[in-house]
């Protein structure tokens, strides 16, 4: 699944990344709850997302900054499951893709296939529609950073006969 969102990867990182930010779009999430053992964002940070339908424990596996952040979850009904997030910058702002690692084992696939998928894409296309009007709305507010002009050049130095 992919999208652009009216915002620079920066910002769409920050909205995508930090849990009060995430409480913000992610509608239907009650909360998340974040473990940082490095002390900061990153891999090894445990996210406990939480839904009326339970809760679905993230470890992030990856993660580079305003590029792509990996997640192993463990999510109520279907299991262990890999995902990626990848943020690529464009002209309009920031090309967000969500790719979902395939299901090992036959249950996985028959749950995936049997309507999880149709579930997941339909609040996953929510969560970015509200995601992309509070980008919106943000980079709305914002001054544009002044251009800078470049230097004036030197007169040509007169040649000498």
């Amino acid at each position: 699944m992919e999208a652009v969102l009216p915002a620079p990867p920066p910002l769409v990182w920050d909205y995508m990344t930090d849990p009060a930010k995430r409480m913000l779009w992610q509608v239907g999430t009650d909360r998340v709850d974040q473990t940082n053992p490095a002390g900061r964002r990153g891999a090894g940070t445990t996210n406990h997302c939480v839904h009326g339908h339970g809760t679905v424990v993230e470890e992030i596996l990856d993660w580079r900054p305003f590029h792509y952040y990996t997640i192993r979850a463990a999510v109520p009904g279907i299991g262990m499951t890999t995902y990626t997030f990848e943020f690529t910058p464009t002209d309009a702002g920031t090309r967000i893709q969500f790719r979902i690692e395939k299901f090992r084992k036959r249950e996985q696939r028959e749950i995936w296939v049997g309507g999880y998928r149709d579930q997941l894409i339909s609040r996953t296309r929510l969560w970015l529609e509200r995601l992309s009007e509070l980008l919106a709305a943000e980079m709305a507010t914002r001054v544009p950073e002044p251009s800078i002009p470049s230097p004036a050049r030197p007169p040509a130095p007169p040649h000498a006969h």
